[in-house]
């Protein structure tokens, strides 16, 4: 599963980087807020209609509000995606009063029922916005710090469960350039990874998990990516090989440290062999369908 940190807000992601969810936290009776706010520019861009969607989710569901942490897949209106996931961080608001934002430990849940609830819908591609805003609420960075953790508890949850994420890639949304600065800095691997190029926008992969086969080139601006992309790699494994390999692979494991040529088992991928290690903590493995892939290990 990949991570990428987007320069752009969840309601402009380039036609390449179209999502299957879009991930939206807010209050328990589903209506939205209707002063200043994030909830206002999600209205915005999904068009007219947002309030009655959400409304007729609620009714199907039989009750007033729902409980924290729920998830309700709503109608993607005009937003860029196939649904919109709203899932639950605050009691409803009344009388013109917001609700203090979701503290860490409920924005982490949030976040993790989130992508349970998506992957069971056979979503691939997801996008969060910062969530959590409102009084009190943690600063973007932190929150954006927290997705980026739940979504690696959730995947060493799935491989030790011995079932896939089946989301292939996470999309952190946030055009504000000294957000995203911020979260690096939380964050020092962030600001080693490569560069993809998309249409009018920026691209960066922001994961010390897996980069994407589909990603394009690193830029020539880290030793480190020069001299793992300056190493002779194979198409794929030989029959001769995967049969060596088979006899020697441990089982991936994101604790695990590992060196060049050593063998890996993993419950998706399956077969693959370490072929550079990028940078501390990242390395590519070649796996047996012929893909080379930057895996994270030693966390």
């Amino acid at each position: 599963m990949d991570l990428r940190l987007v320069s752009s807000s969840l309601y402009t992601l380039p036609s390449a980087s179209r999502v299957d969810a879009i991930v939206y936290d807010g209050a328990a009776d589903l209506r939205p807020w209707r002063g200043l706010g994030s909830d206002r520019d999600l209205a915005e861009h999904y068009g007219p209609g947002l309030e009655s969607a959400l409304q007729q989710e609620l009714q199907r569901m039989g009750a007033e509000a729902l409980p924290m942490g729920s998830v309700v897949r709503v109608h993607a209106g005009r937003l860029h995606c196939d649904f919109l996931a709203w899932v639950v961080t605050r009691p409803p608001e009344r009388n013109s009063v917001r609700e203090p934002a979701p503290g860490a430990e409920l924005l982490a849940e949030a976040v993790m029922q989130a992508l349970r609830f998506s992957s069971e819908r056979d979503v691939s591609r997801i996008a969060f916005p910062a969530l959590g805003e409102g009084p009190q609420a943690l600063d973007p960075a932190e929150r954006f710090e927290i997705i980026w953790r739940t979504a690696l508890k959730y995947e060493e949850e799935c491989y030790a469960a011995g079932r896939s994420t089946v989301i292939e890639e996470v999309f952190l949304c946030e055009p504000d350039v000294a957000v995203r600065r911020a979260l690096e800095r939380r964050i020092p691997r962030l600001q080693r990874l490569p560069v993809a190029a998309a249409p009018s926008e920026s691209l960066t992969s922001a994961t010390a998990t897996r980069s994407s086969s589909r990603s394009s080139s690193p830029r020539k601006s880290s030793t480190a990516s020069k001299s793992a992309r300056s190493v002779k790699r194979p198409a794929s494994l030989t029959p001769e090989e995967k049969r060596q390999g088979m006899a020697r692979a441990k089982h991936y494991s994101l604790q695990q440290t590992y060196s060049v040529g050593e063998w890996v088992s993993h419950p998706r991928f399956g077969l693959g062999r370490v072929e550079a290690v990028v940078m501390p903590g990242s390395m590519e493995v070649l796996f047996e369908d012929g893909n080379l892939r930057k895996m994270a290990f030693g966390r």
